[in-house]
């Protein structure tokens, strides 16, 4: 009993979403609650236990994780909408059937129907733990690595330094091709 190893894969369908419709002002609301949606979640995880060491006074637990998870709007009864961001030039969460709901989509060249580019997708392509436990004389030291591979990011902060003229490279010219 001093290793084990577990894998799990899973299919999680999720039905009925309650999401906000838009509504003619007209009527008094703008939104309407409605079961707009269906997702659906794909995954794996895979874990490694082990007891390294087991002395009378010392002890070593590690554990090794690794799991990653693909979602997509199954289905949507309302028109695709972004959310989740400060404005459409840097990027925000779409909401479309047949994408993840993590995609990150703004505008910018060459835009789909909904007028948006795809940017990126926020889930990290895997995420990896390495737990360790060490236990010696009543005393305890538990200590984590974290793994994240992939996986996009807005970058608010360095929009707010580009605004403000504040970036490291504001001046730099070789970044723009025109020379402005």
């Amino acid at each position: 009993n001093r290793v084990s190893l577990d894998f799990t894969h899973y299919t999680k369908t999720v039905e009925d979403m309650l999401l906000a419709a838009r509504r003619p002002s007209s009527g008094g609301f703008t939104t309407q609650l409605t079961n707009a949606a269906d997702m659906e979640n794909k995954g794996i995880e895979i874990g490694l236990d082990a007891l390294v060491l087991n002395k009378r006074d010392f002890t070593w637990n590690t554990r090794l994780s690794w799991w990653k998870n693909k979602g997509k709007v199954t289905r949507l009864d309302i028109p695709s909408y972004t959310t989740g961001g400060f404005a459409d030039f840097i990027g925000m969460f779409r909401i479309k059937e047949g994408h993840s709901p993590t995609e990150i989509s703004g505008v910018g060249a060459n835009p789909d129907e909904d007028g948006y580019v795809v940017y990126g997708n926020s889930e990290p392509d895997f995420q990896m733990n390495f737990f360790n436990t060490f236990t010696w004389k009543g005393f305890e030291l538990s200590m984590l690595w974290h793994w994240k591979e992939g996986g996009d990011n807005i970058n608010l902060t360095m929009l707010l330094f580009d605004l403000s003229s504040n970036s490291p490279d504001f001046d730099d010219m070789g970044l723009d091709p025109t020379g402005q």
